[in-house]
């Protein structure tokens, strides 16, 4: 089971959790915030046995004042955990790395440098479908213009590993993946120009990666 959409507050996350039944053998649970502390309630409901964070960037500064205050508060996921959980997250974060060192977790890197437990290569993005290679022997592609979600991929298989599922039994073709609406949504209009519609509470870095992502970036409109 997974969360739909983007049903990731007091409100979503008891939704979703109420769709559990004798079936589901995991739960995905996506938990939002956008003011302090608001991950620890959250984990409180949810009882997470093991984690992911995926990216950590100035957003919501509205509600969170500084980026040392979003640290915090993402970091309430790893500290909701049980001793010895696996603790998925970014190899180029030094900050998030070192701070989830002094917990009682166990850190699981990924990325592309030489330190990542799960290494990720050949990232490229062709005919709206992204293909990495993984730890140089798995090989995944999803449906998508957006390269960078490669290490967000890379992540989930990480921690499904950890849960016992091996990568070399997943699928490598993702044909049925489908991004949240207002989420790097990739249109072609009229003679060849190119609309990325990345409006779902975007910020200045989520603008920056949607240009990154464009092959004709004097093209490209960018949704907020």
């Amino acid at each position: 089971l997974a969360n739909p959409g983007n049903f990731n507050n007091h409100l979503g996350l008891p939704v979703t959790l109420l769709r559990l039944d004798a079936r589901h053998q995991f739960c995905i649970a996506e938990l939002g915030a956008n003011h302090p502390r608001e991950i620890a309630g959250l984990a409180q409901i949810l009882k997470p046995t093991a984690g992911i964070i995926t990216q950590i960037a100035p957003a919501h500064l509205e509600g969170f004042g500084s980026l040392e205050a979003i640290y915090k508060t993402k970091l309430e996921l790893f500290e909701s955990l049980p001793r010895g959980a696996t603790a998925v997250l970014p190899d180029d974060d030094l900050v998030l790395i070192n701070a989830a060192r002094k917990l009682n977790v166990r850190p699981v890197l990924v990325g592309t440098s030489e330190s990542a437990n799960y290494r990720i290569s050949e990232m490229k993005a062709e005919n709206r479908q992204v293909f990495f290679t993984l730890n140089q022997k798995w090989k995944f592609s999803f449906p998508s213009s957006a390269v960078f979600l490669a290490r967000n991929a890379a992540m989930a298989v990480a921690l499904a590993e950890s849960l016992g599922i091996k990568a070399g039994d997943l699928p490598s073709d993702w044909k049925d993946l489908k991004l949240p609406g207002g989420r790097f949504e990739d249109q072609l209009i009229g003679e060849g120009i190119r609309v990325i519609y990345d409006g779902y509470i975007a910020s200045p870095f989520a603008f920056k990666k949607a240009l990154e992502a464009s092959k004709y970036p004097k093209m490209t409109l960018t949704g907020f």
